[in-house]
């Protein structure tokens, strides 16, 4: 009964507002667009007010936040399980110990990229403040603690997705095997 009315809601949208599939994506395209701007808007702000103003911008926070919560429900909603890429790279979704390590290290890559970067604004926070203390082994837990942290999130939000992604697929393919049936 949900389904016949969301199908009849569906084709009375369609009739009203029909789009061509080049419109829709000339469309999806001018609101990532749009997205990436604010993101980059948030992001700059941030970064000012903490470096320059020494405040906390917490309504960026909040809406940058909020854009990555509403992406993620709409692809949850719809059921796209986008694997993540690191360097450009798709990871390899196989279930065998091969494909897990080949993950782990994309994992391990990224977050010592991450940490890197970390460590370069840090040290660049430390020289332009004049603090005291020893800007190398700061640096060194820096990196450390930005590492850990940061591969713990990568291993745990893309096991995930993976897993998501390979349920999904499992789940395509046991309905293909019964059409054919």
């Amino acid at each position: 009964m949900e389904n016949a009315k969301k199908e009849a809601l569906r084709e009375k949208y369609t009739e009203k507002y029909h789009a061509d599939e080049r419109e829709s994506n000339v469309t999806k395209e001018g609101l990532a667009a749009g997205g990436a701007i604010a993101i980059a808007y948030c992001v700059v702000r941030i970064v000012y007010l903490g470096l320059a103003k020494g405040r906390f911008a917490l309504a960026e926070l909040i809406l940058l936040l909020l854009i990555v919560f509403v992406t993620t429900a709409i692809q949850h909603q719809n059921k796209v399980y986008d694997i993540p890429t690191y360097f450009g790279r798709r990871l390899n979704t196989g279930t065998d110990r091969k494909a897990k390590m080949s993950r782990i290290l994309m994992y391990m890559g990224d977050a010592a990229a991450f940490a890197a970067v970390y460590l370069a604004a840090d040290l660049i926070f430390h020289f332009t403040t004049n603090l005291t203390s020893s800007a190398v082994l700061d640096g060194i837990i820096d990196f450390f603690i930005g590492f850990v942290i940061m591969f713990l999130l990568d291993m745990l939000l893309g096991e995930s997705k993976v897993k998501k992604y390979n349920a999904y697929q499992k789940q395509l393919e046991e309905e293909e095997n019964n059409l054919d049936d």
